[in-house]
């Protein structure tokens, strides 16, 4: 598959900046101001939209000249890419699930947390209804939406590649406004008021609401791919007016233009919510993309970290590595909070470079494969 490494050394910056802010979630509840700034560092803008944009923009600029010509390869590499995935669910919810029987010490610090609690009263039933996607722990429900979406890229590809994009765009608007009224959320209540010893979890996001950001990558990957994105990059103006735009929703995430004018209206806080992907959440998120789109358009040596770069290469794999980490290290909370500042720093940046050891072991094993198979390969080709 064709690499794209601005988009890499994009996804590598939000495996960095996940690691960070779970670590700080987790781990570190001593630093709670450090994760109220971090958490913000786009606005109202995690680096999990990041994550569904950029799969959708991805899929687009790989299959939108494929998709007609060969519809049934599209549908048959999304439904073998969406099995994977799903075969590292499973292998991380039982990591999860284990992790967290093993380790008695760690239930201390997961009593009370509603969205933890049912993991330890019910693990089987858990991980039962996990495979289900009908119970998703912390950190274990974003691999399912990828899931689903990718079963019904292809007949969306193949609508972009119609140039059908006011069609595609309004379904997805459709959808995303049915998410406003928290019928998801509300449908998992409604089967836990039914079931109550259930582990029914809905997870922190709806998919009705969260398909608009993959979505969106498909429909700017399909423009991208037809030439369609080129005028946007000629001038400033564009890059100048989101780049103003998203400083001014990083303020008003961390709540200084409130302070700066108090008179100054709130908007509602459904618009700020996570699960359903508000509205505040949606523009600041389409200023973002805008501003980071044309600075890689116009300055592409910004985003060729070659660290990051490789990280990205290598996400499904360190996406895995830091969830099972974080599980594997709740039991340690009690002793980060007893150590002082520079310890304390120290165990936190190591633990954050070994987003790197997952990357490495994933290249050393692809490249031993790949030596593996070259007589096959050679003897295929003398016959």
């Amino acid at each position: 598959m064709r690499r794209f490494e601005g988009l890499d050394c994009l996804r590598g910056l939000m495996l960095v900046l996940m690691m960070f802010n779970h670590l700080l979630f987790m781990n570190y509840s001593k630093w709670i101001g450090v994760t109220q700034v971090s958490y913000g560092l786009f606005g109202y803008v995690t680096a999990a939209e990041i994550f569904y944009f950029l799969s959708g923009l991805i899929c687009a600029l790989v299959f939108t000249k494929k998709v007609l010509a060969a519809p049934d390869e599209v549908r048959r590499k999304m439904r073998s890419r969406a099995a994977e995935l799903m075969m590292w669910h499973i292998f991380t919810l039982a990591l999860a699930v284990a992790l967290v029987l093993v380790f008695p010490s760690t239930h201390v610090y997961l009593v009370g947390n509603p969205f933890m609690g049912k993991l330890l009263e019910s693990p089987g039933m858990t991980f039962a209804l996990g495979l289900a996607l009908l119970a998703m722990p912390p950190f274990l429900n974003i691999l399912p939406l990828y899931i689903v979406y990718l079963y019904v890229t292809p007949p969306i590809l193949q609508r972009l590649a119609k140039r059908q994009y006011g069609a595609v765009l309004a379904v997805s608007l459709a959808l995303w406004g049915l998410a406003q009224t928290r019928l998801w959320f509300e449908a998992f209540a409604g089967l836990q008021a039914r079931w109550p010893a259930l582990p029914f979890n809905a997870g922190y996001f709806d998919p009705m609401g969260w398909q608009l950001l993959f979505v969106g990558g498909l429909i700017t990957g399909s423009l991208q791919s037809q030439g369609r994105l080129a005028p946007l990059a000629k001038g400033p103006t564009a890059l100048v007016g989101s780049a103003v735009l998203c400083v001014l929703f990083w303020l008003h995430k961390q709540g200084l233009i409130a302070a700066a004018f108090p008179l100054f209206p709130s908007p509602p806080p459904e618009w700020m919510d996570v699960g359903a992907l508000g509205l505040l959440r949606v523009l600041n998120f389409v200023c973002l993309a805008v501003a980071a789109g044309l600075v890689l358009a116009k300055f592409p040596r910004v985003f060729r970290v070659r660290p990051l770069i490789f990280l990205g290469q290598h996400s499904l794999q360190v996406f895995v590595y830091h969830v099972v980490f974080l599980y594997a290290t709740i039991g340690l909370k009690g002793w980060i909070d007893g150590l002082a500042v520079w310890p304390r720093c120290l165990v936190f940046a190591a633990f954050a470079a070994s987003l790197w050891a997952p990357a490495w072991a994933h290249e050393l094993l692809r490249a031993r494969t790949a030596s593996d198979l070259e007589p096959l390969k050679a003897a295929r080709k003398r016959f």
